[in-house]
């Protein structure tokens, strides 16, 4: 049995989402250990709402590339996928400039 054969793509898909796996549960783990060295390092909310946006997006990339099947689509999908994504960063970005006014009515501390 030659060394093609021995890797079925099933085998190759599954090493995949094992990978994929493996850096979601680091960058929880990145994510909680950010929150607790801002609160220990009295991080204004905004700064630990922004750090956790950017690992949030990061994980949500490699499950929309891997587990959603994108890395496999055509170029042309990512154009047509680009003004959503233009859009809600825009959204959030909006929503985080008028955060200061509202977020310590909502959450006490």
């Amino acid at each position: 049995m030659s060394s093609e054969l021995a890797h079925t793509p099933h085998e190759t898909q599954m090493k995949a989402y094992m990978a994929v796996f493996i850096t979601l549960m680091i960058l929880t783990g990145v994510t909680v250990g950010a929150s607790v060295l801002g609160h220990k390092m009295n991080w204004n909310r905004q700064t630990a709402i922004w750090i956790g946006l950017a690992i949030a997006a990061v994980k949500a990339t490699c499950v929309a590339l891997i587990f959603m099947h994108l890395k496999q689509e055509q170029r042309i999908f990512y154009v047509v996928a680009l003004f959503p994504f233009a859009l809600i960063v825009v959204l959030i970005t909006f929503t985080l400039g008028d955060l200061d006014r509202w977020i310590y009515a909502l959450v006490p501390g």
